[in-house]
Order: C-alpha cells, then structure tokens, then sequence
C-alpha cells in the first residue's frame, strides 16, 4: 500500500506535502516509551515513502499519544476501535 502511494504522489503533485502521523493510546500523555513508539512508527513508514521515491523534503512524521479511543461509535461499544 505505501508503494502505491508513492506512486500515486511523486508525479501527481509533486508540490505537495504528505504528514505521517502515528497514534498510541497510552493513560499517561507523557509517556516517553508511547511517544518513542508513536514516533518509531511514523518514521518506519515515512522511511518506506521516501525509499518508494518520494522526496524526503515533501515528508513529515510526527507521532501523537493519546489518552481516549481516537474513533468513537456511540451507537457502538466505546472500546471497539481502541
């Protein structure tokens, strides 16, 4: 899948920017093992953008920790896509 993503955005556009954002749930926000790994996941998949030939100047990874479920179904049990 990022193959083809790459494929699809170096011809495309190529002044276009792409944002790679990793979530992790964790209870404490401040959590230096959950932000290393939110960070170590957005970072694995801009480096398989960037080796699919996507220039490293149109990639950023950012990772975020979050403390709640990130989608959230009120018809649904709240924990389902945690």
């Amino acid at each position: 899948m990022v193959t083809e993503l790459a494929r699809l955005s170096k011809f495309r556009m190529p002044w276009s920017r792409l944002v790679v954002t990793s979530y992790v749930r964790s209870r404490d926000d401040a959590s230096p093992y959950a932000r290393a790994l939110a960070e170590g996941r957005a970072t694995a998949i801009a480096n398989q953008l960037i080796r699919s030939g996507i220039e490293p100047r149109r990639i950023l990874a950012r990772g975020v920790v979050i403390s709640g479920p990130l989608v959230v179904d009120p018809l649904d049990h709240p924990d389902r896509y945690s």
